[in-house]
Order: C-alpha cells, then structure tokens, then sequence
C-alpha cells in the first residue's frame, strides 16, 4: 500500500535544506539542484495567475472529485484534517477555501470561525460542502460565502468557486 505523505511545503523546503546540510554523501549535490528546482518552481506558481483553491475535506473520494473538477481552472491543494487547513490557509494564500464541517481533528465550523477572525485570512471566501449543514448557526451561515449540500453537484461547486474568486478579484 503507498504512503501519503502529509507534508506542507514549507515543510518540504526545509526537509531538502537540511538534506543540502548533510556533511557528505550523494544526498547533498542532489538535494541542493531539487531545492534550487523546487524554489524555481514554487515561486513561478506563485507568480502565476492561477487561482489557489485549498480543499478542506477528510474524505479522499470527495477530495480526488473537487480536485478533477477544479484542476482545470484553478491549482488545488488539499488538507484533510482542520489544523493543515489553516496552515495553509496562511501558507498558500488561496483565491477561495471548500471546507467540510465534519473533519477528524475539528469541527469545521471552529476552523471558519478562526479564518475569519484572524485578519490575513479573513478576506478569503469559504465555501461550505458538507451533509451535516443543520448544525451551521445563521450566524456561521453568514461567514460562508455559499453552502452546498453533500452530495453536490460538481458543476454547482465550480460555478460557486468561480463567483467568489472573481468578486474577490474586483
């Protein structure tokens, strides 16, 4: 069975700088052309004009269904617990957020109260994709800039995405 691996990219970066640390070995001239590689790569991504989507949602069937639905459109990162979710909120500075309320380590409504609530990230439109939507508080409802009910339509998903990312444009 393959491993995932759930690595920031930061945390990516920091692992191939240690490995270009490493006194000797085969590792070091390697890992310093895929650091070189991959800080090229990153920062052309961020300068790109591609919308960042971050997907929120635990459940990789419905992960792996946003990302093909999105990857044409937009580049899509994934979180799968609440705690990656504002990670990369902050790290990945996304166009718009998808988030599940039901996740393993919080329930999503904690992780949209803390988006909006911190100021680098409370401009960033949440839309919410989940089948348990009757605990959301009209108040919480309000902080969402759309909720979809599981199971969604894809294409809704995409159309929603697409609102909020251009209104947050203008």
């Amino acid at each position: 069975m393959a491993r995932r691996w759930h690595l920031t990219p930061r945390q990516f970066e920091a692992k191939l700088e240690r490995l270009c640390r490493t006194p000797t070995g085969a590792a070091g001239p390697a890992a310093e052309r895929m650091l070189s590689l991959w800080r090229e790569r990153r920062g052309a991504r961020l300068l790109s004009d591609t919308p960042t989507i971050l997907v929120v949602e635990d459940d990789e069937t419905i992960q792996a269904l946003i990302y093909h639905v999105l990857r044409d459109d937009f580049r899509v990162v994934v979180a799968g617990t609440a705690r990656e979710g504002l990670e990369l909120a902050h790290t990945e500075g996304p166009a718009a957020i998808t988030l599940d309320l039901m996740l393993p380590d919080a329930h999503g409504v904690r992780l949209l109260d803390a988006l909006k609530s911190d100021p680098t990230t409370a401009d960033i439109p949440v839309v919410v994709t989940s089948a348990y939507t009757g605990g959301l508080r009209r108040k919480d409802r309000e902080l969402a800039a759309a909720v979809l009910l599981k199971p969604f339509d894809p294409l809704e998903l995409a159309q929603a995405l697409d609102e909020v990312v251009s209104r947050r444009r203008r």
